[in-house]
């Protein structure tokens, strides 16, 4: 135990290394200025802001990264949630540091801890170093966003529903359900684990346990099983919805009903519900006037009529609203690791084999194996049907499963072969600390080699995968190192340039006339068009050689080249009025 405790502290530290590297670097991010509004808003008015929820966030983020250092902060109000100041350029490094420690630790500590006791100490150590030096891990645990308290969060759920299926008593019910709850008040998209649980129900409910918990198909009468899964369920959900109402500390958002009785059309679904009467008039009126949304129903149908609208996003040169079903495929294959792409070309050569006894394959699992792979696989179908494709972040709940079950699935194929793991698991650790240090400290930005690194990566993804407004500080640095006074800048990010020493005017209200600016800005977000009304105004500007980037998500032109201040002339005809 002595020496996973001293593999544990070795790789801990070093994400601690890398994320003060990433945190002490990098402007406030988009999202982060609307948690960080949120959270001095809640501070100042005593009570959770409506606003948080009524926007799609989750607050468990919030409450467990920003409260208790903004504590410390002057009380204000903050009116609109998107608006960076000054000020947050120092407020954010508190709530980031919480994040590192209460989030990033212990999120390297389940994984590793989880292997060691499955796979002994040497499985362990593999897997501390594979999350210690996994760019997208610790870009996201550097953050002061949900992503990564989605992922810790998740894996505690997932270890509690193994630990009840394990041997279902009511205590480790009540735990299962906690974990459950906290895992979506961390993400709304938490709401996955509900159909995973309801999966092994149906095989708890429908089959009988072996001595080493693995599930056999039993005689069951179908009618009594069913009774049991719908008993069980609802009992589950009614725990789950009360107690993730309760980490949104039960408050309250708008009113139940938006629209008022007189705008309310006939295709409303309260009309298509409750048709026209005066008793459904009433009642209409009621939820309107009277009736407020508990906070956590106004976040999931945010979220859901999100999705059902889409989003503007960006894949290799298209430019789409409802996204593609290939986005987080190829998302993964070109920002994870060789090191992880080795785990998952393992995982799914195993999977295929397994096509051949497809209904025993699973049942063959131990049952924290088996909530793993459910768990991977509804989640990848939720994100392959989501019309949602704007960052690499939303895969990072699999990273940590990825590396559970490559590791585990590994050392079980090696067997007793005891001096071959060491050499694998150094090779493995070594390799992906290779990949880490080659972006460090811009792991947000991190690509692989095989489509040319983070410094083509803009061709391929913008947006949070690597352009989340972060650069700002080597923006400052790279316009003093070439010197530039007079500047255009199109920045995609909510913090306030300003507070990095950026003196530049906004392309959308420029100052002065285009010839006397020395060089332009621009985020690689909207350097492809994203986010921008009119009709992809930088089109031609992307043909003309930059001479410089802040970090790998700004690129600078000179516009002493004729060519380039031509591109901007045409760019100026399509200019947008604003940022969507």
């Amino acid at each position: 135990m002595k020496w996973w405790a001293a593999f544990a502290t070795l790789f801990g530290v070093a994400l601690l290394v890398e994320t003060t590297w990433f945190r002490h670097g990098k402007s406030v991010t988009f999202d982060e200025t609307i948690y960080l509004s949120g959270a001095l808003q809640t501070l100042h008015d005593g009570r959770l802001d409506p606003r948080l929820a009524a926007a799609g966030v989750a607050p468990l983020p919030i409450l467990l990264e920003y409260l208790f250092p903004l504590s410390f902060a002057e009380r204000e109000q903050r009116p609109s949630l998107a608006e960076g100041k000054l000020q947050d350029a120092r407020l954010i490094d508190g709530p980031r540091l919480s994040n590192s420690i209460l989030v990033g630790l212990p999120l390297l500590l389940i994984v590793s801890a989880w292997l060691y006791r499955r796979r002994g100490l040497v499985a362990a150590a593999v897997g501390a170093g594979l999350v210690a030096f996994s760019p997208s891990i610790i870009a996201h645990a550097a953050l002061a966003t949900t992503d990564a308290c989605f992922a810790m969060c998740t894996l505690l759920a997932l270890a509690s529903l193994a630990w009840y299926f394990s041997r279902p008593t009511r205590p480790r019910f009540a735990v299962m359900a906690a974990a459950i709850a906290t895992a979506m008040a961390a993400k709304y998209s938490g709401a996955f684990l509900l159909p995973v649980a309801a999966i092994l129900f149906v095989m708890q409910a429908t089959g009988h346990r072996t001595e080493d918990g693995r599930i056999e198909n039993g005689t069951v009468p179908f009618r009594a099983a069913c009774w049991k899964i719908a008993l069980t369920i609802s009992t589950l959900l009614v725990l789950v919805v009360t107690i993730w109402w309760g980490l949104h500390l039960f408050s309250f958002t708008g009113p139940l009903k938006n629209l008022p009785l007189e705008e309310t059309p006939d295709s409303s679904p309260w009309v298509r519900m409750l048709g026209r009467s005066a008793a459904a008039d009433t009642i209409m009126r009621i939820a309107h006037e009277d009736l407020r949304r508990p906070a956590p129903l106004d976040g999931v149908l945010y979220q859901y009529l999100h999705n059902r609208g889409g989003h503007s996003a960006f894949l290799m040169g298209r430019r789409s609203v409802t996204g593609w079903w290939y986005f987080f495929p190829v998302a993964m294959l070109i920002k994870s690791t060789p090191v992880e792409l080795l785990l998952l070309a393992g995982l799914l050569l195993l999977t295929i084999a397994s096509l051949r006894s497809p209904w025993r394959r699973p049942a063959a699992l131990d049952i924290e194996m088996r909530v793993i792979v459910m768990a991977a696989a509804v989640y990848s179908v939720l994100l392959l049907t989501s019309r949602i494709n704007i960052g690499h972040r939303y895969l990072l709940p699999l990273y940590p499963l990825l590396i559970l079950a490559g590791v585990d699935r590994l050392w079980e194929w090696l067997g007793p072969r005891r001096k071959t793991k060491v050499g694998i698991a150094a090779a493995l650790v070594m390799g992906q600390a290779a990949s880490c240090l080659t972006v460090a400290p811009h792991y947000l930005a991190y690509f692989n080699a095989a489509v040319g690194g983070p410094q083509r990566g803009w061709h391929y993804l913008v947006d949070s995968s690597i352009d989340w407004g972060q650069d700002l500080p080597a923006l400052s640095g790279e316009l003093k190192r070439l010197g530039y006074q007079r500047v255009a800048l199109q920045y995609f990010g909510t913090a306030d340039p300003r507070a990095y020493g950026i003196r530049a005017d906004r392309f959308s209200d420029l100052a002065r006339p285009v010839e006397q600016y020395e060089a332009i800005a621009v985020s690689v977000t909207n350097l492809q068009g994203l986010y921008l009304q009119g009709e992809d105004p930088f089109r031609e500007l992307r043909q003309s050689p930059s001479v410089g980037r802040a970090g790998y998500s700004i690129l600078i032109f000179d516009l002493s080249d004729r060519r380039t201040q031509q591109a901007l002339r045409k760019a100026l005809l399509a200019r947008p009025s604003q940022a969507e």
